[in-house]
């Protein structure tokens, strides 16, 4: 009967190198802003104007809720609704 080699440490192990690739292409995959879409998004020139500002303007009153810690006292899908409909609904359209 052959003897069992130890564990070798001088390379990978039999799955690690495929257990990166998965890591890797997870994190790419999990990214939420992705900086080729966010350049081309930057150059879209469709809402600017008083388009532009009107939706700038409801993104702002957004976060200022958001920072004068209104939004904690709701629950999310008590006004999600709302989020939704103004920021892409009056806003991107």
């Amino acid at each position: 009967m052959a003897k069992r080699k130890g564990k070798s440490s001088d390379g990978p192990g039999l799955y690690e190198a495929h257990e990166q690739r998965i890591v890797h292409r997870t994190r790419c995959q999990r990214a939420l802003f992705i900086p080729r879409f966010l350049r081309e998004a930057a150059t879209d020139v469709r809402l600017q104007g008083a388009a532009q500002d009107h939706a700038h303007e409801i993104a702002i009153r957004w976060a200022d809720l958001e920072s004068n810690g209104y939004l904690k006292e709701h629950k999310e899908t008590s006004i999600d609704t709302q989020f939704l409909d103004q920021l892409f609904g009056e806003g991107l359209c």
